[in-house]
């Protein structure tokens, strides 16, 4: 597992705590507060985390209605497709808008499900071509 990854799992356990148990998950706080940390430690160069910021920036402005973000780890394929299934049941079947942690002995991860209503697929690619 990478730096980057375990850095943003740490973070992540930081909602599973009694305290912070009822928070929404903000998985773009997490992954800047990440750079953030791997910057500050000499782990990436201030030019690298500039670019990731732009992108992020950019992608952030221009989702489409339907909005899915992952960061999923498992031992064994099998489990991994397990984790994607409990996901799309979730999404299917409950009210999961937000961010969500969870883990176990054979995998573990971060996902945040978002829907924009007011987004069409016009609006969505006149944003991506600049247009207002």
């Amino acid at each position: 597992m990478s730096m980057e990854e375990q850095i943003s799992q740490a973070l992540a356990r930081a909602y599973c705590t009694p305290e912070n148990e009822k928070k929404e998950l903000d998985s773009v706080l997490i992954e800047a507060m990440t750079k953030e940390i791997l910057i500050s430690v000499g782990f990436i160069p201030k030019q690298l985390q500039m670019i990731s910021v732009d992108l992020s920036k950019s992608l952030k402005q221009s989702r489409r209605a339907f909005s899915l973000e992952l960061n999923i780890h498992a031992d064994t394929l099998d489990e991994m497709t397990s984790c994607l299934d409990d996901i799309e049941r979730q999404i299917k079947y409950t009210d999961c808008i937000g961010g969500h942690v969870f883990g176990s002995a054979f995998d573990g991860g971060i996902w945040k499900f978002e829907i924009d209503p007011d987004m069409t697929h016009d609006k969505y690619m006149n944003l991506i071509e600049g247009k207002k």
